[in-house]
Protein backbone atom coordinates (compact mmCIF):
# COMPACT_ATOMS: atom_id res chain seq x y z
CA UNK A 1 0.00 0.00 0.00
CA UNK A 2 2.82 2.22 0.82
CA UNK A 3 4.15 2.01 -2.49
CA UNK A 4 1.00 2.37 -4.50
CA UNK A 5 0.52 5.63 -2.49
CA UNK A 6 4.46 6.77 -3.82
CA UNK A 7 2.89 5.89 -7.07
CA UNK A 8 0.16 7.57 -6.82
CA UNK A 9 1.54 10.69 -6.39
CA UNK A 10 4.57 10.36 -8.61
CA UNK A 11 1.19 10.66 -11.18
CA UNK A 12 -0.13 13.70 -9.21
CA UNK A 13 2.83 15.14 -10.11
CA UNK A 14 3.19 14.53 -13.60
CA UNK A 15 -0.24 15.38 -14.32
CA UNK A 16 1.40 19.36 -12.15
CA UNK A 17 4.05 19.08 -15.10
CA UNK A 18 1.83 18.32 -17.93
CA UNK A 19 -0.52 21.40 -16.63
CA UNK A 20 2.60 23.56 -16.36
CA UNK A 21 3.58 22.90 -19.63
CA UNK A 22 -0.02 23.84 -21.09
CA UNK A 23 0.87 27.31 -19.62
CA UNK A 24 3.21 28.04 -22.48
CA UNK A 25 0.18 27.70 -25.14
CA UNK A 26 -1.88 30.58 -25.99
CA UNK A 27 -5.74 30.63 -24.34
CA UNK A 28 -8.72 31.98 -25.71
CA UNK A 29 -12.26 32.30 -24.17
CA UNK A 30 -15.68 33.54 -25.51
CA UNK A 31 -18.07 34.23 -22.56
CA UNK A 32 -21.19 35.74 -22.97
CA UNK A 33 -23.73 37.05 -20.37
CA UNK A 34 -27.62 38.37 -20.05
CA UNK A 35 -28.48 40.63 -17.60
CA UNK A 36 -32.59 41.18 -16.73
CA UNK A 37 -32.40 45.00 -14.86
CA UNK A 38 -36.12 45.55 -14.19
CA UNK A 39 -39.41 46.91 -15.98
CA UNK A 40 -38.11 50.78 -16.17
CA UNK A 41 -34.48 49.45 -17.41
CA UNK A 42 -33.94 47.54 -20.93
CA UNK A 43 -32.74 44.41 -20.61
CA UNK A 44 -28.86 44.04 -22.01
CA UNK A 45 -26.29 41.43 -23.72
CA UNK A 46 -23.13 40.88 -23.59
CA UNK A 47 -20.05 38.81 -25.55
CA UNK A 48 -16.26 38.84 -24.59
CA UNK A 49 -13.66 37.29 -26.36
CA UNK A 50 -10.31 36.61 -24.45
CA UNK A 51 -6.55 35.98 -25.35
CA UNK A 52 -3.88 35.12 -23.45
CA UNK A 53 -0.57 34.73 -24.91
CA UNK A 54 2.09 34.41 -23.12
CA UNK A 55 5.08 36.40 -24.17
CA UNK A 56 7.52 36.76 -21.17
CA UNK A 57 7.68 33.18 -20.19
CA UNK A 58 10.64 33.20 -17.91
CA UNK A 59 8.62 34.92 -15.41
CA UNK A 60 6.19 32.68 -14.32
CA UNK A 61 5.65 29.66 -17.09
CA UNK A 62 9.25 28.64 -16.82
CA UNK A 63 9.15 28.87 -12.81
CA UNK A 64 6.12 27.07 -12.31
CA UNK A 65 7.60 24.01 -15.02
CA UNK A 66 10.48 24.11 -13.13
CA UNK A 67 9.19 23.75 -9.64
CA UNK A 68 6.95 20.86 -11.29
CA UNK A 69 9.56 19.09 -12.33
CA UNK A 70 10.87 19.36 -8.45
CA UNK A 71 8.23 17.93 -7.39
CA UNK A 72 8.04 15.09 -9.41
CA UNK A 73 11.35 14.29 -9.14
CA UNK A 74 11.42 14.35 -4.70
CA UNK A 75 8.26 12.10 -5.27
CA UNK A 76 10.26 9.72 -7.07
CA UNK A 77 13.18 10.06 -4.79
CA UNK A 78 10.87 9.42 -2.03
CA UNK A 79 9.31 5.90 -3.78
CA UNK A 80 13.08 4.82 -3.83
CA UNK A 81 13.83 5.78 -0.54
CA UNK A 82 10.83 3.98 0.71
CA UNK A 83 11.49 0.87 -1.70
CA UNK A 84 15.03 0.53 -0.08
CA UNK A 85 13.22 0.53 3.38
CA UNK A 86 11.17 -2.26 2.81
CA UNK A 87 14.19 -3.97 1.26
CA UNK A 88 16.11 -3.71 4.30
CA UNK A 89 13.33 -4.72 6.67
CA UNK A 90 12.59 -7.17 4.41
CA UNK A 91 16.19 -8.80 4.56
CA UNK A 92 16.05 -8.27 8.24
CA UNK A 93 12.68 -10.10 8.72
CA UNK A 94 13.94 -12.99 7.12
CA UNK A 95 17.15 -13.27 8.91
CA UNK A 96 14.28 -13.06 12.62
CA UNK A 97 12.44 -15.55 11.07
CA UNK A 98 15.66 -18.32 9.91
CA UNK A 99 17.08 -18.02 12.99
CA UNK A 100 13.52 -18.08 14.93
CA UNK A 101 12.66 -21.24 12.93
CA UNK A 102 16.36 -22.76 13.94
CA UNK A 103 15.92 -21.87 17.27
CA UNK A 104 12.67 -23.83 17.65
CA UNK A 105 13.93 -26.93 15.75
CA UNK A 106 16.53 -27.39 17.95
CA UNK A 107 14.18 -26.86 21.38
CA UNK A 108 12.01 -29.49 19.29
CA UNK A 109 15.36 -32.22 18.96
CA UNK A 110 16.94 -31.52 21.91
CA UNK A 111 16.06 -29.17 24.47
CA UNK A 112 12.69 -30.47 25.08
CA UNK A 113 14.03 -34.03 24.64
CA UNK A 114 16.14 -33.07 27.45
CA UNK A 115 14.01 -31.66 30.05
CA UNK A 116 11.40 -34.97 29.83
CA UNK A 117 14.34 -37.18 30.04
CA UNK A 118 15.67 -34.96 33.21
CA UNK A 119 11.75 -34.89 34.63
CA UNK A 120 11.14 -38.58 33.81
CA UNK A 121 14.65 -39.66 35.72
CA UNK A 122 14.22 -37.64 38.42
CA UNK A 123 10.37 -39.06 38.91
CA UNK A 124 12.19 -42.61 38.92
CA UNK A 125 14.94 -41.15 41.53
CA UNK A 126 12.21 -39.79 43.56
CA UNK A 127 9.91 -43.06 43.26
CA UNK A 128 13.61 -44.86 44.45
CA UNK A 129 14.25 -42.45 46.99
CA UNK A 130 17.44 -41.06 45.92
CA UNK A 131 16.41 -37.51 45.57
CA UNK A 132 14.17 -35.09 47.27
CA UNK A 133 11.05 -33.87 46.62
CA UNK A 134 12.54 -30.31 45.75
CA UNK A 135 14.53 -32.09 42.77
CA UNK A 136 11.24 -33.55 41.56
CA UNK A 137 9.95 -30.10 41.27
CA UNK A 138 12.81 -28.38 39.76
CA UNK A 139 12.78 -31.12 37.10
CA UNK A 140 9.25 -30.61 36.65
CA UNK A 141 9.28 -27.12 36.12
CA UNK A 142 12.86 -26.64 34.05
CA UNK A 143 10.50 -28.88 31.70
CA UNK A 144 7.53 -26.86 31.70
CA UNK A 145 9.96 -23.63 31.22
CA UNK A 146 11.37 -25.29 28.22
CA UNK A 147 7.53 -26.10 26.86
CA UNK A 148 7.04 -22.07 27.79
CA UNK A 149 10.02 -21.36 25.98
CA UNK A 150 9.17 -23.02 22.86
CA UNK A 151 6.01 -22.06 22.54
CA UNK A 152 7.02 -18.47 22.91
CA UNK A 153 9.47 -19.26 20.00
CA UNK A 154 7.02 -20.53 17.89
CA UNK A 155 4.80 -17.17 17.82
CA UNK A 156 7.62 -14.63 17.31
CA UNK A 157 8.44 -17.22 14.58
CA UNK A 158 4.65 -16.81 13.60
CA UNK A 159 5.40 -13.08 14.25
CA UNK A 160 8.41 -12.86 11.91
CA UNK A 161 6.36 -14.67 9.06
CA UNK A 162 3.29 -12.03 9.12
CA UNK A 163 5.77 -9.36 8.68
CA UNK A 164 7.48 -11.09 5.73
CA UNK A 165 4.59 -11.75 4.19
CA UNK A 166 3.20 -8.42 4.73
CA UNK A 167 6.73 -6.79 3.27
CA UNK A 168 7.01 -9.41 0.34
CA UNK A 169 3.17 -8.02 -0.95
CA UNK A 170 1.24 -11.23 -0.48
CA UNK A 171 -2.62 -11.20 -0.54
CA UNK A 172 -3.56 -14.05 0.37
Amino acid sequence: PIVRVSDAMIGIEDTDVELAKQAYKPAWAIEGGYGARGADRPDFASVGVSLTIPLFTGRRQDRALSAARKDKSAAELDRATTLLDMRRDLVRAYADWTQLDRRVALYDDAVIKRANETADASVSAYGGGLTDFPELIRSQLAELDAELKRLELRVERGKAWARLTYLAGDDQ
